[in-house]
């Protein structure tokens, strides 16, 4: 995969996950990675903690000898491919606080938590429609709480101000951490208005591999910060050294270079049309939780209307393989994005039904469990969510040519 990696994307950068890298830390490691022992902490403090290279090096030369470990084949391993999985040595590397692949298998643990081994396919189409539902009421009830938040504290520093007009709650939580962590600095003039050196408060309470200074750069006349932590280059935002030494010039607002629209409020605005569904607006049915219910009960009712004989059936296949056949013609103009806006404005009844008129078909829909209709909902699901091409050839194949005998009378 490097050698791969060199000869296509010759800039970017390779890493290793950091989960399969440590997964098997506790069967090497023993007892001594007990959960809540003190050498857990320490060793996770190490791997992800934002620390510079030299601190790095001091910090894991400290543990192996605390901890009699220079015989450990294993750390010893991981060790001599530090520069693929440690922080430091790709912190000029904007990953958004996600190691290698990491996303990736989020994904996958969340799907385990849904769908049992060895589930039926019935089952299957069941609960993952479950966890899509899930996911999409999670993120409206983030949109929700960041449109709702306030911070009722009455000692703030100014620029904290600034950064709640764009900031999600979420973001903003982030933010506030590195304002607490910023109160425990001050800032030494190096140069005026262009070097300053962020000295820690209390240096000896701070470990003995841990620095206790930064150097922070004003760079073109304030419009940009940069210091030697890395922490703006590798997630997006400006670390605690930064702010102290723009709270100390009284400098109250981020600048405009600085702020990340991925963090931002506005994120969503101005997408390319495959995320338009994303796009920031007040509409109800800009809500995924409200358009996956509105689509999932007259899904139901147009299985219901097309099992009633065979020639409804002819009508819905037809019918389905067309929009089958369209929305994979847009998935390939638009690289497999999804696509999440294409019919709110296509009939003048969408959005008819009030939210509670969909919640309350929505709490009843699960009662054809069992029955014809439970089956062939579980069909459509698959057909719709899914696209096990292999799962639905046969049925394809069997009714095709009732639909081409359709197609010319």
């Amino acid at each position: 995969m490097a050698s791969a990696l060199s000869q296509v994307w010759g800039d970017a950068k390779h890493l290793l996950c950091k989960w399969h890298i440590f997964k098997d830390a506790g069967a090497m490691l023993g007892p001594l990675y007990r959960k809540g022992s003190p050498f857990r902490k320490l060793f996770h403090k190490i791997i992800n903690g934002m620390l510079t290279i030299d601190e790095f090096e001091r910090a894991w030369d400290y543990m192996i000898k605390l901890y009699n470990l220079t015989d450990n084949k294993y750390l010893q391993n991981i060790y001599d491919k530090r520069e693929k999985w440690a922080k430091p040595y790709f912190r000029d590397s904007f990953c958004a606080r996600m190691s290698s692949t990491q996303r990736s298998e989020s994904a996958n643990h969340m799907l385990k938590r849904f769908v049992p081994r060895n589930c039926s396919m019935n089952r299957f189409v069941v609960q993952f429609n479950k966890l899509l539902f899930t996911r999409n009421r999670d993120e409206d009830r983030a949109e929700f709480d960041t449109k709702i938040f306030k911070d009722v504290r009455k000692r703030a520093w100014p620029i904290e101000d600034h950064a709640k007009e764009f900031y999600t709650s979420a973001t903003y939580g982030l933010f506030r951490n590195e304002i607490s962590k910023a109160t425990r600095y001050f800032a030494k003039e190096v140069i005026p208005n262009k070097e300053y050196d962020v000295v820690h408060v209390k240096p000896n309470k701070k470990h003995a591999w841990g620095r206790d200074k930064y150097t922070v750069l004003i760079c073109n006349e304030g419009d940009s910060y940069d210091c030697e932590c890395g922490l703006y280059r590798h997630f997006g935002m400006l670390c605690s050294h930064v702010l102290r030494v723009m709270n100390q010039l009284g400098v109250y607002q981020i600048p405009k270079q600085h702020i990340n629209k991925r963090w931002t409020r506005s994120a969503r605005d101005m997408l390319p049309e495959g995320l338009m569904g994303y796009q920031k607006d007040t509409l109800c049915m800009n809500s995924m939780t409200y358009r996956h219910g509105y689509l999932y009960v007259n899904a139901l009712g147009v299985v219901k209307d097309g099992n009633r004989d065979l020639g409804a059936f002819e009508i819905v296949a037809k019918d389905l393989k067309k929009l089958r056949a369209y929305f994979k013609a847009k998935e390939n103009t638009t690289s497999g994005l999804r696509i999440e806006r294409l019919f709110l404005a296509t009939d003048t009844d969408v959005g008819a039904d009030s939210g509670y008129d969909t919640d309350a078909r929505i709490g009843n829909s699960y009662g054809a469990a069992g029955s014809s209709q439970g089956f062939f909902y579980a069909v459509f699901q698959l057909w719709t969510y899914i696209q096990f091409r292999s799962s639905i050839v046969c049925m394809s194949e069997i009714f095709e040519w009732r639909i081409v005998a359709a197609e010319h009378g």
